[in-house]
């Protein structure tokens, strides 16, 4: 009841000459019960001297259940990432980090912040890059789709450890 409450505010708000949104997504209850999302476009206009308005109705169920299906999935995935005792993280075709997880950093001894600002090889052992940007290469040209290899990474302290990476593009 929350949208037709607000429907008939706006209507009345538009009517007395405000400036609104002229597009309101929400929900309503079809004959049959079932929840259905719609989309209200209004807009006001003047036939012969008179204010008129035009009103136009859309069922935008289908495209709210995969915005809510999809929401639910990245949340779902941002948690499993986030949470995950494995150090994780996602690297951009150029060599950027762009997404890491807590125990990555725990890791390697730097914030997420500082690590987003770097590529693989700021913290891949110097003779271990050629063999990095190889796997990377083969994957991009579509000669693999997953590889596993162990690699040395460079802690915040210049110390460095073997860790298995397993790469999936």
């Amino acid at each position: 009841m929350q949208f037709r409450q607000r429907i008939r505010d706006n209507g009345k708000q538009r009517q007395a000459g405000k400036q609104l949104p002229r597009t309101y997504d929400f929900k309503i209850i079809a004959k049959d019960g079932t929840e259905k999302w719609v989309s209200l476009t209004g807009s006001q206009f003047q036939f012969n001297g008179e204010p008129v308005g035009l009103i136009s109705v859309i069922d935008i169920t289908e495209r709210m259940q995969s915005e809510i299906a999809l929401r639910e999935s990245e949340e779902k995935f941002r948690t499993a990432f986030e949470d995950a005792a494995i150090a994780m993280s996602m690297t951009a075709l150029d060599g950027h980090l762009m997404r890491v997880n807590q125990t990555f950093c725990s890791l390697l001894g730097y914030s997420r912040e500082e690590l987003l600002n770097k590529t693989f090889k700021h913290v891949t052992v110097p003779e271990d890059i050629q063999e990095s940007s190889d796997w990377i290469n083969d994957a991009i040209e579509g000669k693999i789709r997953n590889f596993s290899f162990e690699k040395r990474y460079v802690k915040k302290t210049e110390h460095w450890f073997w860790l298995s990476s397993v790469q999936r593009y």
